[in-house]
């Protein structure tokens, strides 16, 4: 178990009292390496090469999908802790791993701005070219309207595409200077016509901006459009997560002190930071709501989960 845990009320901040905001969880990492209950590490696979891991993403409640430095992907069952497939998915760097949801298939981004959708069994299926640099994030969503299957991906060249997946096209790019792009997530559905009145997506990027954008148009037409824009921080934005109902948006940023990296929640409707907090002590390199539902089916919960460079989750 995790040591020198606290239970904090009054928000992000913890230790305070009223103010509204759940409780967090938050504490100092432990002097010695801990494990979870029922966790497993991959050092129990000797046929995982001896790398650096930079994507992780899962495919289904018991597979899990890991890219490294070397341009490997290995799809593992973490309950079994069984190798299941591995491949080469690019000369270089894999950056971005995106499932789709139906457990089969995910994209992999990488260093040389391919994005290819493949089997979970390594079998190549399409490829999306366009970006002319690393690929930095994808984010995959399925139109409510008619089914269609769209991707919107970012790239440190300053574009974000938004594609067709069956017809492996960009139907649009838009290019901002200095909008090295770090983060998209994408949501849809009520979610979206609450904040747009359409599909839409979220973007962070190195210039400290947040971006939100409306996925737009029909058949022939479709467009990415930025519909508001904010100054988010003082250091560069490189996580991101939007809350299952599409209403709030997290966001982590860069950093080497606790005084600089910060974790802020925003409201997607005004585009208003809610609350921050500074937790740790290095970059924040991910984020993840997680919500917890009651009896009768309805949300009791909503909790935020980070992991940091200073080798600690929270």
């Amino acid at each position: 178990p995790l040591q020198g845990l606290r239970l904090g009320g009054g928000g992000f901040g913890g230790g305070g009292s009223g103010g509204g905001g759940g409780q967090v969880l938050s504490g100092s990492a432990p002097s010695a390496p801990s494990r979870l209950p029922g966790s497993r590490s991959v050092s129990a696979l000797p046929q995982v090469p001896d790398e650096v891991v930079t994507a992780v993403a899962a495919l289904s409640a018991s597979t899990l999908a890991l890219a490294n430095a070397k341009g490997q992907v290995m799809v593992m069952d973490w309950q079994a802790c069984a190798l299941v497939a591995s491949w080469t998915a690019s000369e270089r760097q894999v950056t971005v791993l995106e499932p789709i949801g139906d457990a089969r298939h995910l994209f992999t981004g990488s260093a040389t701005g391919e994005i290819v959708l493949w089997g979970a069994a390594g079998e190549r299926v399409a490829a999306y070219w366009g970006h002319t640099q690393e690929v930095r994030s994808i984010s995959f969503f399925v139109r409510p309207t008619d089914g269609a299957r769209r991707m919107v991906s970012g790239s440190r060249d300053c574009t974000m595409r938004l594609w067709d997946v069956d017809q492996a096209s960009c139907l649009h790019s838009v290019l901002i200077l200095r909008n090295v792009v770090t983060k998209v997530r994408s949501f849809v559905g009520q979610a979206a016509v609450s904040v747009l009145g359409s599909c839409c997506c979220i973007q962070t990027s190195e210039d400290l901006r947040l971006r939100l954008w409306a996925v737009g148009g029909g058949h022939g037409e479709e467009r990415l459009e930025v519909k508001h824009e904010v100054h988010a921080g003082r250091e560069q934005l490189v996580a991101l997560d939007v809350a299952p109902e599409g209403r709030l948006a997290a966001v982590g940023s860069k950093g080497f002190e606790r005084a600089s990296c910060e974790v802020s929640v925003w409201d997607m409707q005004s585009m208003e930071k809610l609350t921050s907090a500074h937790e740790f002590d290095n970059t924040i390199e991910a984020l993840r709501f997680l919500q917890r539902g009651g009896s009768g089916g309805g949300i009791t919960s909503l909790e935020l989960v980070a992991g940091s460079c200073d080798a600690s989750m929270k």
